[in-house]
């Protein structure tokens, strides 16, 4: 299994600190988030690892990791930096977004799950919301899940019944499903509609998957354990995140 991070975006939102550094290598006391999720990945056994790079991207570096570069990363999003990986679609692949952090036994629950699909899912997220902006209604999107199956994923224009749990950007895919996105993507090439599929989330080809090709995407439910860096609290609130939690983050005995 190859393990690709996506970390082509700008990261305006966090202001000054990411105007000329890429999210995942934002210090975190002494560290940075692609440092953090590449000894995890390790600890589990993953050394294939690769980083779809953009913003920045010449200033990505370990030495564990191979950078591809999306070279259009200013006017797409997270479907198109996935594509960009090339040949190494070729086998199964675990994904993580690059403005994560998270439990180490998070991925190895993800990891050694017999199932070839899981995507990753909050249903204690309306604590982390608390915390994070003092409300709960405020950037919802949608993640309805049927019988441990995500049936609606990604729509912003929900309410809050709506939301069974939140995406927080950490999933595994098989080859066969990973075929079914690049079909897609060669599909739109081929019909020169490449512009609407250059601002797609990963959340759309997965709703896409769900609803047109009709298939079983698995969930596994999570507890908390993890928080994003969208904003410059947010990476305020991630560093004492991992202050707080460090030895369930990089943790040399997953158990």
């Amino acid at each position: 299994m190859n393990a690709i991070i996506l970390s082509a975006g700008m990261g305006t939102r966090v202001g000054k600190h990411t105007s000329v550094t890429p999210k995942c290598m934002l210090d975190i006391l002494g560290t940075n988030i692609l440092e953090i999720q590449v000894k995890q990945l390790k600890m589990m056994g993953i050394n294939d690892i690769f980083v779809i790079g953009g913003h920045y991207a010449h200033k990505i570096n370990n030495p564990h990791i191979k950078v591809i570069l999306n070279k259009s990363y200013k006017t797409t999003n997270m479907f198109f930096s996935l594509m960009c990986a090339g040949d190494i679609l070729e086998d199964d692949v675990l994904i993580s977004y690059g403005d994560i952090i998270y439990f180490s036994k998070i991925l190895e629950s993800l990891i050694t799950d017999d199932r070839k699909d899981i995507v990753i899912a909050d249903t204690n997220w309306k604590e982390y919301w608390m915390e994070r902006y003092g409300q709960i209604n405020y950037d919802l999107e949608s993640f309805k899940i049927t019988d441990e199956y995500i049936s609606d994923i990604g729509n912003s224009e929900i309410n809050i019944n709506q939301i069974d749990a939140r995406y927080i950007g950490l999933m595994k895919f098989s080859k066969n499903t990973i075929g079914q996105m690049i079909d897609f993507y060669n599909k739109n090439i081929e019909n020169k509609t490449l512009a609407k599929i250059k601002m797609m989330y990963l959340t759309d080809i997965i709703q896409y998957l769900v609803t047109q090709k009709k298939m079983l995407i698995p969930v596994k439910k999570i507890y908390g354990g993890w928080c994003e860096i969208d904003t410059s609290y947010d990476y305020s609130y991630a560093k004492k995140f991992f202050k707080t939690n460090q030895h369930q983050i990089i943790n040399n005995e997953i158990i």
